[in-house]
């Protein structure tokens, strides 16, 4: 059976490199090298493709650095529940709140997974609504134990006071007035993240 390498670089000289020097290997089908040029790109294929036995990451490169995409691995000592918010440009700030299906290292893991591809496709898409969609597509390739994320993740538009939001199965959101009264927001049904492809 292959060993299955993703190396992470965006010089493109690396992968005519790599190809070369272990082509002997490779046509024996002793390593398999599949390429990404930078973490984001990476990251999507570890969720489409979750059984890699080496990665090889370089530090600088564009869109997500090495390092961000490597420190998602401390992620996996903790729990499945996460919330964050991200600046998106001047105007707009970005925030989730989420809860992972599952306990342990894998919901964990799962966690990790979701609010690394949320923050990185959050930042190429303008509406909520399609930030989910890519994001459910992407998680669906995952398959990790059947698990899914509920997530509720909103755009702020700190001038206007506006909020753009997407409910992907998690608790209803709710307004609390000046006056001290509570409002339910108003929107429609959603299915939670990772549960079905073209279903968000």
């Amino acid at each position: 059976m292959a060993i299955k390498i993703l190396s992470v670089d965006d010089e493109q000289d690396l992968e005519v490199l790599l190809t070369h020097y272990f082509r002997r290997k490779i046509r024996k089908g002793e390593f398999e090298f599949t390429f990404a040029h930078n973490g984001l790109e990476a990251l999507k294929l570890m969720v489409e493709q979750p059984d890699f036995d080496i990665v090889l990451s370089d530090i600088n490169m564009p869109e997500m650095d090495g390092l961000t995409y490597a420190s998602m691995t401390p992620a996996k000592e903790i729990g499945g529940d996460f919330y964050d918010f991200f600046r998106i440009d001047k105007d707009k700030i970005g925030f989730v709140m989420a809860d992972v299906s599952g306990k342990g290292i894998p919901a964990a893991l799962f966690m990790a997974v979701s609010n690394t591809l949320l923050r990185s496709v959050a930042m190429a898409t303008e509406s909520t609504n399609k930030c989910m969609d890519e994001v459910n597509r992407l998680l669906c390739k995952a398959c990790v134990n059947s698990m899914f994320v509920t997530m509720f993740y909103g755009i702020l538009n700190h001038k206007s006071g506006d909020i753009d939001f997407t409910n992907a199965g998690h608790n209803p959101a709710y307004i609390l007035h000046e006056d001290g009264t509570v409002e339910k927001v108003s929107q429609h049904p959603n299915f939670v993240a990772g549960g079905l492809e073209r279903f968000a």
